[in-house]
């Protein structure tokens, strides 16, 4: 338990948010399943990529972290053809269990998957209802996804799944498919959302050797593939480096390192929508991104494809001259804390006005925000956004958030780096 009080001041200077947490699952996974010894740099160590790791270590991998590189040897790995009992603790990671779940199906491991926190009732209902039709068996309680068992092994053929919903499904099954001895078909019955994840998903498994084609149905995926060993170069965090992106347009002058132009994050759309609210951001000579104070205006924002963005983009808004309306954002309700109930509690602390929708918000700016203690409802994008929010406080005001530990979920460092550029926080 911890809690940090934040005060209001102008925040300059350079920072390197961690590299890309979902870039991270994915390379952990196809080193995992490549045959000998796999490196993996930069490396940025947080709770979600942890129990990815753990999930290899489970299984017999040899997992090393030696300054800022992570290494993966399956040489000690038991073969897939062997049904061994294997126990999966995913913490509280939504990548590590979704991705792991056709995984494991695939090696036909006989496994039980467990987890803690709201990961035990995120739904996994597409998996649950598809795996059991194709050679796997499913048991579980009736009134939580976790725990429960998995035994039998992945047959191949056609997995009809809807595209809106979670990307991680899809992206399992992705990285899953090419180990079967057959060839075949991801079925989409709906419009894919966040397709730039399943982007990057399909780009990690290149560089590990393996492919699946896209096509007018979704994606066709060979059998009798082999995953390459690979020494694999993570990028930045462009959803980390969107909460200094947004301290530096609401006041501040920030230059952000190591960030992909051409990324497959679906995060990278940060740039233009912070752009649509009149932040002031430019590229650098040295690839760098400066953000720079800015006079911002309320926008009308389709969070779809960028749920995660969502509370930088609702603290902006707050910032902003109008109305910033959000929408698309239904599935945030379902994330590590309801967000939008999260979102709308915590910013009515500090005097914002909003409404909350079904799937989005309404905010009015203000700006000038008057103190409060605030609760994170464990949830590390609450921490962090509120944590911005600081920086448009009135003076000598200040801002509690309690529970301030939930940023080792995925940005363990927070804190340091936001005090490294000015950000006043002191962490009790």
């Amino acid at each position: 338990m911890s809690k940090v009080l934040l005060q209001k001041n102008f925040l300059k200077g350079r920072i390197r948010v961690p590299t890309s947490k979902s870039d991270l699952h994915r390379a952990i996974i196809c080193a995992m399943l490549s045959n000998g010894v796999s490196t993996i740099h930069p490396f940025d160590l947080s709770d979600d990529v942890f129990a990815t790791i753990e999930a290899a270590r489970s299984l017999g991998a040899t997992v090393s972290i030696e300054k800022g590189k992570l290494t993966i040897d399956t040489s000690t790995m038991q073969s897939p053809n062997v049904p061994y009992d294997f126990r999966i603790s995913c913490g509280e990671s939504g990548s590590t269990l979704r991705f792991l779940i056709p995984v494991i199906s695939a090696l036909g491991y006989r496994s039980r998957f467990e987890g803690y926190g709201r990961l035990c009732y995120r739904p996994l209902d597409e998996y649950f209802e598809l795996l059991p039709q194709s050679g796997v068996t499913i048991i579980k309680k009736d009134h939580v996804s976790l725990p429960f068992y998995l035994s039998g092994k992945l047959l191949p053929g056609e997995f009809r799944i809807r595209g809106d919903i979670s990307s991680q499904f899809i992206s399992g099954l992705l990285m899953a498919l090419p180990l079967l001895n057959d060839s075949s078909k991801i079925i989409l019955t709906t419009n894919l959302e966040s397709a730039r994840y399943v982007d990057m998903t399909l780009k990690t498994m290149s560089a590990f050797g393996v492919f699946a084609e896209q096509t007018d149905y979704g994606f066709f995926v060979p059998g009798g593939q082999t995953y390459k060993i690979c020494d694999y170069t993570v990028e930045s965090d462009w959803s980390q480096a969107a909460f200094f992106m947004a301290a530096g347009a609401i006041n501040g002058d920030l230059i952000i390192e190591g960030l992909t132009k051409d990324s497959t994050q679906g995060d990278c759309k940060a740039y233009d929508i912070m752009k649509q609210f009149g932040a002031n951001l430019e590229w650098q000579e040295d690839g760098s991104l400066r953000a720079v104070k800015s006079s911002l205006t309320g926008i009308d924002i389709d969070a779809t494809h960028v749920p995660d963005l969502v509370p930088i983009f609702s603290v902006m808004g707050a910032c902003a001259k109008g109305k910033t309306v959000i929408s698309g954002a239904s599935r945030l309700r379902l994330k590590e804390s309801d967000r939008l109930k999260a979102l709308r509690e915590c910013l009515t602390k500090i005097g914002v006005k909003v409404t909350e929708q079904e799937s989005g918000l309404i905010i009015t700016g203000a700006g000038g925000f008057h103190g409060s203690r605030v609760k994170s409802f464990n949830d590390h994008r609450i921490v962090m956004s509120m944590a911005i929010a600081s920086v448009a406080l009135h003076p000598k005001n200040s801002i509690e958030i309690t529970d301030s530990q939930a940023v080792n979920k995925s940005y363990p460092t927070f804190f340091e780096h936001f005090a490294s550029v000015g950000g006043i926080a002191n962490v009790i």
